[in-house]
């Protein structure tokens, strides 16, 4: 959820959408995301001190994706977080919040986000 939510984001600021109305209008219907509520505001503000840190979001999709495997689960969309997160700790976020997977987004995009 927090990748997904990171990626629109980025593609919406990108955009030159207000990232708080972007999040208003994805909380009126099916795109509504209570990841998305508790974290635009520590991005916005560029406080990625942790709550839940990147390493052990990395930590837990390994878990998670070791039991899938053993018992015969594909798992795609968990691979792609897993190796998310995994470039999050290698970029050097591993002891931020798990938000600052949005920092990965914001270099490939060139962009900052941030509250204007």
């Amino acid at each position: 959820n927090m990748c997904s939510f990171a990626e629109a984001l980025t593609i919406a600021y990108k955009a030159g959408v207000d990232p708080e109305m972007f999040v208003n209008f994805c909380a009126g219907g099916g795109p509504r995301s209570a990841m998305a509520d508790l974290k635009v505001g520590k991005i916005m503000k560029r406080d990625f001190s942790p709550t839940f840190f990147s390493r052990l979001m990395y930590k837990d999709t390994v878990l998670s994706s070791d039991l899938a495997r053993n018992i015969g689960v594909p798992t795609p969309m968990l691979n792609l977080a897993k190796e998310l997160f995994n470039i999050t700790c290698l970029e050097g976020y591993s002891e931020d919040d798990l938000c600052a997977v949005v920092k990965l987004y914001e270099n490939w995009a060139s962009v900052t986000i941030e509250k204007e």
